[in-house]
């Protein structure tokens, strides 16, 4: 399992998405040192992952967590 923070995540989501879809590496995003988040690969089935292409799954509910400041905006 791989841990990194929030901004870290940000500048190389899209890098570390394809790195852990070929594998079964999980990633754990920190804020401010503590856990916020975890990227794990989704497993399914072929038939099951075409059905799903070009889709998203969100188990949370992301729009809460906006009322934080972003590191970005200091």
């Amino acid at each position: 399992m791989k841990i990194i923070s929030i901004s870290e995540f940000k500048k190389h989501c899209l890098s570390l998405i394809d790195t852990i879809r070929g594998t079964n590496e999980h990633i754990t995003i920190t804020k401010y040192g503590k856990p916020v988040a975890e990227v794990v690969p989704l497993v399914q089935d072929e038939e099951e992952n075409n059905d799903l292409k070009g889709s998203i799954l969100f188990e949370k509910d992301i729009v809460a967590s906006m009322d934080d400041d972003w590191e970005a905006d200091r």
